[in-house]
């Protein structure tokens, strides 16, 4: 005898057995099954069944490759996170001293020191040359001034005032042709020592005092240096400056990385010197660059 497969109780042998979803079950389950509509839900089932089944398979994948998938209603991108780079400075630090004809060290405190752009626009090139051109001017109506004092109270000088004193006057009209030419040759942009060196080359190698044989003074010797037709490209290209201190010792931090030089000019009675010395300031660098007479560009 066969059983129902839904409600177990027996098939008679003269009972008709019936089919549902390949399962025999007995005429009562049959009726209530078609009635209660479980072809239906059978079907829904399955579906159901296979949905969990891609499910179940795609959770397992996503763990096996390290991770749990999320599921959102709508989908988010993310912009990337910007990344700041902090820009990267240089240090430039040394001391100054100088070396005078002795022998003797001297240490150089409150000494001004400059950090310099490494060009300068052309229109303060001409300005420079144009104060230089000025002192040229100045120094002859003083020589000239003197000269005629000379004549008139000491009847014309010592002996060789006069050749001396034409000496002087050529000097001056050939270091104006140096400024001159120069001056034809501007650009938009100066390299800043280039404009130093035409500017020391203009300048006179004595002064009018010393052509009448007097010793000269502390003004007449500042006199003969390129610093003061120079100032305006000092003023023009200055990025930092500080004075060294009573250890004469100077600092510059935070630089940007490039091109400079390191300007420093120094007076005294017994002469002078000046300074102006290329540097390449790399990223997170600190240079050491002494001031003294072995750097020096000019010493009078």
């Amino acid at each position: 005898m066969e059983k129902c497969q839904n409600c177990g109780s027996g098939i008679g042998e003269l009972e008709t057995p019936y089919v549902w979803n390949n399962r025999v079950v007995c005429r009562v389950c049959h009726s209530r099954l078609k009635t209660n509509g479980g072809e239906g839900k059978g079907m829904r089932m399955i579906v159901a069944g296979v949905v969990v089944a891609v499910l179940l398979v795609g959770l397992g994948a996503a763990v096996m490759l390290g991770g749990v998938p999320r599921w959102t209603t709508k989908s988010k991108v993310e912009s990337p996170t910007a990344v700041i780079k902090t820009p990267k400075r240089g240090r430039i630090e040394g001391s100054a001293w100088i070396t005078r004809n002795d022998g003797a060290t001297n240490l150089l405190p409150g000494l001004r020191v400059q950090l310099l752009k490494p060009s300068v626009d052309g229109e303060t090139v001409r300005l420079a040359y144009t104060n230089a051109m000025k002192g040229h001017l100045k120094n002859m109506e003083e020589h000239y001034a003197e000269m005629a004092r000379w004549q008139n109270n000491i009847g014309g000088g010592p002996p060789g005032t006069a050749a001396r004193s034409k000496l002087y006057l050529q000097e001056i009209m050939a270091k104006e042709e140096v400024i001159v030419d120069a001056a034809k040759n501007l650009h938009h942009q100066q390299d800043v020592a280039e404009v130093y060196d035409v500017l020391e080359k203009s300048v006179p190698s004595t002064s009018w005092v010393t052509t009448f044989g007097v010793s000269p003074s502390f003004a007449d010797m500042a006199a003969l240096t390129a610093a003061i037709p120079f100032q305006v490209i000092v003023d023009k290209t200055t990025v930092m400056e500080m004075d060294t201190g009573v250890e004469a010792k100077y600092e510059f931090s935070d630089i940007p990385a490039g091109r400079y030089y390191l300007y420093a000019h120094f007076e005294s009675t017994g002469g002078n010197i000046t300074r102006l010395i290329p540097l390449e300031v790399a990223n997170r660098t600190s240079l050491r660059q002494d001031l003294h007479n072995g750097t020096a560009r000019a010493i009078r």
